[in-house]
């Protein structure tokens, strides 16, 4: 005869935030991570922040819900989740990127070019950080102080990320926006 544990022992904690029960770590993740993608920005940020509540040194959480907040347009609340995500994991190449567009929507382009150049220190492969990087170099030149272009041909920098970004999606086999951007450039001296 199986010993058969009663009911109270096989329920799960209750999802809703504020019930009175504990809701494991797991759940709550995946639960903020399905509002954030559905676009339910002020639900994935309740969540996160229980999430941080419950460990202040998740980098994730602060990464994402900065992402939420981002999505919302409060830039400085979002840049300040993407500093604290980078202050908990210094090698978080997204965050860097997330954060660079921020900077760039701010108008601080050389914060931006920054972050743009640690993600790529981070992950030279990031095609989306090549792109930003290229569209920062291009938007900057009607500021006070042009910013270089990564190519050195500063009219045609953005230009070309843009056909790298472009390649470099539609080659999932190599994974790598090195040989686009060879074909484009040359040869390396």
């Amino acid at each position: 005869m199986a010993l058969k544990f009663p009911d109270i022992f096989r329920r799960k904690a209750s999802a809703e935030p504020g019930s009175g029960q504990a809701e494991d770590l797991g759940s709550m993740r995946a639960r903020a991570a399905t509002a954030l993608q559905r676009g339910e920005c002020a639900k994935a940020i309740e969540l996160y922040d229980a999430l941080i509540e419950r460990n202040s040194d998740d980098a994730e959480a602060h990464y994402k819900r900065a992402n939420a907040l981002n999505m919302l347009g409060t830039s400085e609340a979002a840049l300040a989740g993407y500093d604290r995500a980078i202050a908990l994991k210094p090698d978080y190449a997204y965050a860097f990127c997330n954060r660079g567009t921020v900077l760039e929507r701010l108008g601080r382009w050389d914060e931006a070019l920054a972050s743009y150049d640690r993600t790529l220190e981070l992950n030279p492969g990031d095609a989306l950080a090549h792109y930003n990087r290229g569209s920062v170099s291009g938007n900057s030149i009607g500021s006070k102080k042009r910013l270089p272009a990564t190519t050195g041909r500063s009219d045609l920098g953005a230009i070309i990320w843009r056909h790298i970004l472009t390649e470099a999606m539609s080659c999932r086999p190599c994974g790598s926006i090195r040989p686009h951007w060879r074909a484009m450039t040359g040869p390396s001296n």
